[in-house]
């Protein structure tokens, strides 16, 4: 990436993230999923995303499946980190200085599937196409404004 020089790095880091999960009825199987993560160093700053899913055909008791749109909001610390260019950056990279603000980050669209090992292990496996909006989308660094997500997780359940 030798397009960002002179921008320095960002290191990674911890994250605290509470969520929330709501499924609307049987007979409308909708869930609704938000989450807060506060990033602690790094990019030090929020990020926040909804999420609305329904469910797959060939979901069963032991692999859901969902698909569905998703939104991305990050705080100005976050969107400032990642995505401006300060006076010293400017003068390093030769970008023009750039001050993200606060506000959309991405929308997108998803799929998660949950496999569930036995009765307190599950696997959770996210993937995403994401468009880049506001401050990410503009910044002078952004060379691509869709981006591809993929996450996996392992949780176990009391």
């Amino acid at each position: 990436m030798s397009h960002l020089n002179g921008l320095g790095d960002i290191k990674r880091a911890p994250a605290l993230k509470a969520f929330f999960s709501y499924a609307v009825s049987k007979s409308f199987p909708m869930v609704v999923r938000a989450d807060v993560r506060q990033i602690i160093g790094g990019a030090d700053g929020m990020l926040a995303d909804v999420d609305a899913f329904l469910p797959v055909p060939g979901s069963s008791r032991h692999l859901v499946m969902f698909a569905g749109p998703s939104f991305t909001y990050g705080d100005r610390h976050y969107m400032q980190k990642v995505f401006g260019v300060t006076e010293a950056q400017s003068i390093a990279s030769g970008y023009p200085v750039y001050d993200a603000h606060a506000g959309s980050d991405a929308a997108g669209f998803g799929f998660s599937a949950t496999g569930f090992v036995t009765t307190h292990w599950l696997v959770n496996m996210d993937a995403a196409v994401n468009r880049l909006l506001g401050s990410a989308a503009d910044s002078p660094i952004t060379q691509r404004t869709t981006q591809h997500v993929v996450t996996l997780s392992v949780a176990y359940a009391w």
